[in-house]
């Protein structure tokens, strides 16, 4: 990646980068290209050509004419930090700017491409046909186009089921973006908004900016992974739906989030809540939302940490299990079955400890029982019911102290 400070400062070889031969008159020049092919793998045969894995996600491009289909040229991404790779048959933007051999040869530069030209407004797919293509209706894919820059729904796969591994839908919208967003969408109808608060008088609306606290300006992160299934045309603009899309991340200020899923009435009726939480669609201070099928978090060599100044809650409508090597709690009031229970828990070893005292004293007595004599008429005779109860109770004592440390759980301790 050095330079050669040398050979940059010769009198053979061009003192600035802005004296290259990537300008006419003094200006930067572009020209507008078709993406005909996207280098993405090794598998495909022009792979070494572009320098290998260095060159990833260079495209084949003609500039010819955008009706024109095969040139062959090679450009490279432009951006190295954010990347966007277009798909074939969108249009893109080429400029011919300094290469690795800027310092070392008057002609020192290659192709660099910009985004996708956003000729439908779409962050889905942004194809143009090749109306000079002989395959295929041309009158009707011509047609089609002209509608959609009208107004249309795009009839999908007109010229995308070219295109390996990708499928174009005509259903999927454009975030409806509002003052002050920085939206950043995907194709797939995944995307983030960097946005706020905007109480918009527009037909479509977002469902973040109701109630008084909220002001317009209060900002908002919204991460979003899929859409709801909707029957509008792919052109027409959608807001997000923390109920509907199929996963969602939300960081609010001040809004009120319209969350249908009403976490408080899951155990209303069971807790015996010192500080009653306000539901998420009512809470109008920040707040981090997450909603999807399923969640996992994992630690790999630490800790998983949960803090909160005032309560912390699970509920599920089947189990909760949890497993672990040792469990501690440490609390001044643990309810176990409800929040009316009121019986108190037994010190286990302490009871069962001073239980067998007793049980030890009581087969003493059951041993002098054992003897019992009645006196009839002054002689002595085996007194039997006694005996016979008292022979059968130290068998039942013997035999409750014989396993008493049974009793005691190995896992569950108290203080």
């Amino acid at each position: 990646m050095a330079i050669n400070k040398q050979n940059w400062n010769s009198k053979t070889k061009t003192t600035s980068l802005n004296n290259l031969n990537f300008k006419e008159g003094g200006k930067l020049t572009y020209e507008v290209a078709r993406v005909i092919d996207i280098i993405l793998d090794d598998s495909h045969p022009r792979f070494n050509e572009v320098g290998g894995w260095k060159g990833v996600r260079s495209i084949i491009f003609s500039s010819k004419d955008i009706n024109f289909s095969s040139d062959g040229a090679i450009a490279y991404p432009l951006n190295p930090q954010i990347k966007t790779t277009p798909l074939k048959e969108e249009l893109v933007l080429i400029f011919t700017l300094p290469s690795t051999e800027a310092n070392t040869s008057f002609s020192g530069n290659k192709k660099y491409y910009l985004n996708t030209i956003n000729l439908w407004n779409s962050p889905h797919y942004n194809g143009y046909p090749n109306l000079n293509k002989k395959t295929g209706n041309l009158n009707n894919t011509s047609n089609n186009y002209l509608l959609s820059s009208q107004g249309v729904q795009n009839t999908p796969n007109i010229i995308s089921n070219e295109i390996p591994n990708f499928e174009e839908k005509g259903n999927l919208r454009p975030l409806l973006t509002f003052c002050g967003d920085s939206i950043y969408e995907g194709r797939f109808g995944n995307g983030i908004r960097i946005g706020s608060t905007f109480k918009s008088n527009s037909t479509y609306k977002n469902n973040w900016s109701e109630g008084t606290q909220t002001q317009n300006g209060d900002p908002l992160i919204i991460i979003r992974n899929g859409q709801k299934e909707s029957k509008e045309a792919g052109f027409i603009p959608i807001t997000e739906d923390i109920n509907e899309d199929p996963n969602s991340l939300y960081f609010t200020s001040t809004q009120k989030i319209p969350f249908k899923e009403n976490i408080e009435d899951k155990f209303n009726q069971k807790t015996n809540w010192k500080f009653r939480p306000i539901s998420p669609k009512n809470f109008d201070k920040s707040q981090i939302i997450g909603n999807s099928d399923r969640i996992l978090f994992n630690a790999k060599t630490d800790s998983l940490l949960f803090g909160a100044q005032k309560n912390i809650n699970f509920s599920c409508i089947e189990d909760i299990n949890i497993n672990s090597r040792n469990l501690y709690t440490d609390y001044n009031n643990i309810k176990l079955g409800g929040k009316d229970a009121t019986e108190s828990l037994i010190k286990g070893d302490l009871f069962l400890d001073n239980l067998e005292i007793v049980l030890n004293n009581l087969s003493v007595l059951c041993d002098a029982l054992q003897s019992s004599n009645l006196w009839p008429e002054g002689v002595p005779v085996p007194n039997n019911p006694v005996i016979t109860t008292s022979i059968n109770l130290k068998s039942s004592v013997e035999g409750f102290v014989n396993q008493i440390n049974s009793y005691k759980s190995k896992i569950s301790k108290t203080i």
